[in-house]
């Protein structure tokens, strides 16, 4: 049976779906169906909760907050333990440094 957690539309998404989807519980998955909650809509809820703690337009948001408010989202009760693993993200490649391969005893000759 296919769920919401099946085709998030950006990473986001999928990094959420793949978080939840195992907490889900037969009680988790009524609320979800009854009050139509969605990825999306889980992705909204926290960009609004992460506005009202904006200071200047900035805000940091910490991934236990995060996950805190992604589980609010859904109605998982209790505290999770394990956060899932933050991908990596390099905004620039990192180019391999070359080696110096000069003769420095031919400069001074």
């Amino acid at each position: 049976m296919a769920t919401i957690f099946d085709n998030p539309a950006n990473d986001m998404e999928k990094d959420i779906a793949m978080h939840i989807k195992p907490l889900v519980t037969a009680e988790v998955e009524e609320k979800i169906k009854k009050d139509k909650l969605t990825l999306k809509g889980c992705c909204e809820f926290c960009m609004d909760k992460g506005k009202s703690r904006n200071c200047g337009g900035i805000a940091h948001i910490p991934d236990e907050l995060h996950w805190k408010w992604v589980r609010e989202y859904f109605g998982i009760k209790g505290k999770v333990d394990t956060l899932p693993p933050s991908a990596a993200v390099s905004l620039t490649e990192e180019k391999p440094k070359a080696a110096l391969d000069v003769d420095f005893d031919s400069l001074f000759d």
